[in-house]
């Protein structure tokens, strides 16, 4: 018994180390999610699905696709914006493209992706939509909506 209290007391302190030394700069909570054009919304929700930006120890710019089963997460580079005016028929909005060095902590796969994120300017909250594009030509999407606020102008090459 003392062994499982030590574990999980160990397994506590080590995120609480981990969480210190990542600053989290915005999350998108994930309503809709979308592989190749199949709709897998239930597994999403199910797993507590979200994605975040981050500033890791060393205060460069990362981004991560967090379930409760585990991340894939790293570091974002090439940042590119474009502004888009609110109009009569349209709602203001973010366009970002980037790309995504990652690793799965969860069976240590390493990878990239081009990511395009739009972040929509509606009067009840901020939505968005993240289209990632895996070195194996896999489309993944998401929508839904932004927890806290987000300036990347400081990380735009």
């Amino acid at each position: 018994m003392k062994k499982v209290i030590i574990l999980i007391f160990s397994m506590l302190l080590f995120s609480n180390i981990q969480a210190q030394r990542q600053k989290e700069l915005a999350k998108f909570i994930v309503l809709e999610a979308n592989s190749n054009g199949i709709d897998y919304t239930d597994w999403a929700l199910e797993k507590d699905n979200y994605l975040i930006f981050f500033l890791n120890e060393h205060g460069e710019l990362c981004f991560s696709n967090v379930t409760n089963g585990g991340q894939s997460y790293g570091s974002v580079s090439n940042m590119k914006h474009q502004g888009i005016k609110e109009s009569y028929n349209s709602y203001g909005a973010d366009f970002y493209t980037f790309r995504w060095r990652y690793i799965n902590d969860y069976d240590d796969k390493k990878g990239s992706a081009i990511v395009e994120l739009t972040k929509i300017y509606k009067q009840q909250a901020v939505a968005f939509e993240i289209k990632m594009i895996i070195e194996n030509m896999d489309i993944l999407i998401y929508k839904g909506y932004m927890e806290g606020s987000l300036n990347l102008d400081k990380y735009l090459y």
